[in-house]
């Protein structure tokens, strides 16, 4: 008779003490089992041996699904398949969804997300209605009305014989813009091979980009892509340098606007890009892999959530959290 050990893998939803306690492991254990045989298992905790304390918002469910439905449809929580199985834990009671906080509210009480903005009920945006024209949207049940609110602005943009006029917004920018290996148009329509022919006249300072383009030959292989279909960082032998910013432990590269965003990019062995320094904007915790301390500076981790050690400036990780005795 062969024996198979199962990986602990901690969910979220547990929050019954330190990694150590026999809780903890059981929950693992029966979340492992669950994500194996994807149908509910035994209901091992009772109101005596292992009791979950949810939020007062939230039930506790034995089996409750992989992808909890959120007042955002296009949010597929994590990328997680909603036939996938199930996980115990604490979920949003039937008829309720969870908001951008992570709480539990009516579907009709849902705010908007508009350009990665969530907008409270109510709400008036400004939103582009055609190439030319905007028009005012109010938040009603967690979508734009935009039709009802007679409210809408248009603009006429002639651009003179000595300017360029970008297809998708009107822009216009001077006609020497054109063509000039920059886009300066948001859509990059100054810069389309369709109104634009690159040639090369030198031959030795100049390298030719495989859709025509002509650019510097200093520029071949610097780590930058300087043609428009990066053929001049294609078959180099290099170690591209980080210019952006590099985690200094995990020795990752990741954009700037990346730091301080809410979301530990770094990996967990490295948060630099989510230091206490960050004052943090948004935090992630509509997937349920994040969890916002209550003072908004620091964006954790959820197995950091209830885990015996104070990771929040304001110890708001460790509040409300249920003891595990044997």
């Amino acid at each position: 008779m062969s024996s198979k050990s199962l990986p602990i893998t901690f969910h979220g939803a547990d929050r019954g003490g330190d990694c150590e306690s026999i809780c903890t492991v059981l929950s693992a254990y029966a979340a492992e089992c669950q994500s194996i045989i994807r149908t509910p298992i035994v209901k091992w905790r009772t109101s005596d041996q292992c009791p979950v304390q949810c939020d007062s918002d939230k039930v506790y469910m034995p089996c409750g699904p992989l992808c909890p439905q959120t007042c955002f449809e296009d949010d597929n929580y994590g990328g997680c398949l909603a036939d996938s199985g199930c996980v115990g834990g604490c979920f949003c009671p039937n008829g309720q969804v969870m908001d951008d906080k992570g709480q539990c509210i009516e579907p009709h009480r849902c705010p908007c997300l508009y350009n990665n903005i969530v907008y409270p009920q109510s709400s008036r945006v400004i939103m582009k209605k055609n190439e030319t024209c905007r028009h005012e949207c109010e938040c009603q049940s967690g979508s734009f009305l935009c039709d009802k609110i007679e409210t809408t602005i248009c603009e006429t943009t002639n651009c003179t014989t000595n300017q360029f006029t970008c297809e998708s917004d009107g822009q216009c920018i001077p006609l020497s813009w054109k063509c000039d290996k920059v886009e300066d148009c948001s859509d990059g329509t100054d810069e389309l091979s369709s109104h634009c022919q690159y040639e090369c006249f030198d031959d030795k300072n100049s390298f030719q980009c495989s859709n025509g383009q002509c650019t510097n030959a200093t520029y071949r292989c610097d780590g930058l892509p300087d043609c428009r279909d990066g053929s001049d960082e294609v078959n180099c032998s290099y170690v591209i340098p980080c210019k952006e910013y590099e985690c200094p432990r995990s020795k990752l590269c990741i954009p700037k606007a990346w730091v301080c965003d809410g979301t530990l990019d770094c990996g967990h062995e490295d948060d630099s890009d989510e230091s206490s320094d960050c004052k943090i904007n948004q935090c992630d915790t509509l997937s349920g892999r994040y969890f916002q301390c209550r003072d908004n500076f620091n964006c954790l981790p959820i197995e950091q959530k209830c885990d015996g050690h104070k990771d929040c400036n304001d110890r708001s990780d460790e509040l409300n959290c249920s003891l595990c005795t044997c």
